[in-house]
This record gives C-alpha cells, structure tokens and sequence, in this order.
C-alpha cells in the first residue's frame, strides 16, 4: 500500500514537473515570436531560451554552446539592455552558479550578440579572417621577385658600357702603336741612303788624291 502510494507521488511529482517544463517552453517560446528574427533583441531573446533548453542536458557546464549562449544572454540581458534577465534568470541562475558562472547580468551598454549556437560558426568566421591577411608575405616575395628582373636589365646595359668602353680605350692604342711601326719602315732606306752617299763620297775623295798623286809621280 506504502508502495503504491510512493509510485503514484512519484509519477505526480513528474507530471509537474514536465508540466512545468513545458509551460516553461512555451513561455520563452512566445516572447521570442513577439521579437522579429534577425533582430538584436531577438538574438538575446534566442540566447537566453536556447541556454535554459542546454541547461537541462547532462552536463552542461562542459558544454561550450551552453556557456556561450549563457553568457550571451548576460551580456544583453540586463537592465540597460533589453532587459529580459527577469525572464530567464529564474531558471538560468542555478545552473550558472553550479557551473561557477556569473548570475547577474552585465551593466552598461553592451555590443549585440549573435544568434544561439553560432558558437561554431563566429570561430569559423573569426579565423576566416585572420588567415587572408596572411598574404601581404606573399605580395611582398612578389614585389621582391619583380624587383630582380628589373635589376638585370641595368647590369647588362652596365656589361654593354663596359665592353664599350674597353673596346674605345683598346681602337686608339691600335692606331697609336701603328706609326712607329711606318716610321720604322720609312727611316730605314733613309739609312742605307745616306750611307751609300758617304761612300760615294768617300771613293770620289780617294780617286782625287790618288788622280794628285799619279800626277806628281809624272811631274818629276
């Protein structure tokens, strides 16, 4: 009889609380159709209903969706926000102190936040970014690529320069060093006829003195 009485308590006790749970739902459920999607006011409103809807899970103080949505709806949640911590903070606040997360939301003016579950999805979004502005590296390879060949053109006009210059400096020693080897090639006979005249000169000497003295043989 004790038995019996417990089980029926029991399926009472869970009854209630299903019941609970879905007037729960379907409250939180209603204020998010007064907000319009895509809205900031809806995103906190989506934050807060999907925290409470993790919050019932087997562990969700592991559950990085949860905390994030949880402290979403911290952030956009309090009085100088949309203010709708009222709401939700009932069924939030135990599970937020049992996972040691704060259960006041935050003052101030607060950036929106985005849809629930985006967890994933801001990462993803968040990364996207940061690696595209990896390839200023590259752009500066390439403008050091581009510079190279620029660089090789100037040394071949430098080679070209050169190899000018050397030939106009080696064209006049060729024409310089040519007249000696002509004034060589004139001087020459210039000796042998001088030398052949000093001959004649000196037999027409010899045949008058001995013209001088034949004649003086004769004479006496």
């Amino acid at each position: 009889m004790v038995a019996t009485q417990l089980l029926i308590t029991s399926l009472i006790a869970a009854a209630s609380a299903t019941g609970l749970v879905a007037r729960e739902d379907a409250y939180f459920a209603s204020l998010l159709k007064r907000q319009e999607p895509g809205t900031p006011a809806y995103n906190c409103h989506d934050n807060c209903g999907s925290a409470i809807t993790l919050s019932r899970g087997a562990d969700p103080c592991n559950n990085a969706v949860f905390v994030t949505d949880y402290n979403n709806c911290l952030k956009c949640s309090g009085p100088d926000n949309y203010n709708i911590w009222r709401y939700y903070g009932g069924t939030l606040s135990s599970t937020g102190e049992k996972c040691g997360l704060g259960t006041e939301p935050l003052a101030g003016k607060q950036d929106d936040v985005p849809e629930a579950g985006s967890t994933g999805a801001a990462s993803s979004a968040a990364a996207a970014p940061t690696s595209v502005p990896a390839q200023p590296s590259t752009s500066s390879s390439a403008a050091a690529s581009t510079s190279a060949p620029s660089s090789a053109p100037a040394s071949s006009q430098s080679a070209t320069t050169t190899e000018e210059t050397t030939t106009t400096s080696e064209t006049p020693a060729s024409s310089t060093a040519s007249p000696p080897a002509s004034n060589s090639a004139v001087s020459a006979p210039a000796e042998v006829t001088t030398n052949a005249a000093a001959e004649i000169r000196v037999g027409d000497a010899a045949g008058v003195f001995g013209a001088i003295f034949v004649g003086a043989l004769f004479g006496m």
